[in-house]
């Protein structure tokens, strides 16, 4: 608690790639998430049409997943799916 405030990390991150975004930047994002304990993170690209799953472990994001099709079950919210055709409709 910090002046009377509960603060915790998110527990799903989903993030949009802009076409601009370059790999430095990027692992400075994913750094930052793992640092504040963010269990998992969802980067969309549009460009690529695809999603790419990562998971904390060991206090690193991992890459877990890049999906183009199929269903995301994010892992925290066990009732939830998501169509990556649904992110990307033709």
């Amino acid at each position: 608690m910090e002046d009377g405030i509960y603060w915790s990390a998110p527990d799903l991150i989903v993030e949009v790639l802009s076409p601009s975004e370059n790999r430095r930047r990027k692992e400075e994002k994913l750094a930052d998430y793992a640092s504040i304990g963010v269990p998992e993170v969802w980067l969309v690209s549009p460009e690529a049409k695809t999603v790419e799953v990562l998971l904390l472990k060991e206090g690193k994001l991992e890459r877990t997943a890049i999906l183009a099709e199929g269903e995301l079950q994010p892992s925290r919210f066990a009732d939830v799916s998501i169509s990556v055709s649904a992110i990307f409709p033709e």
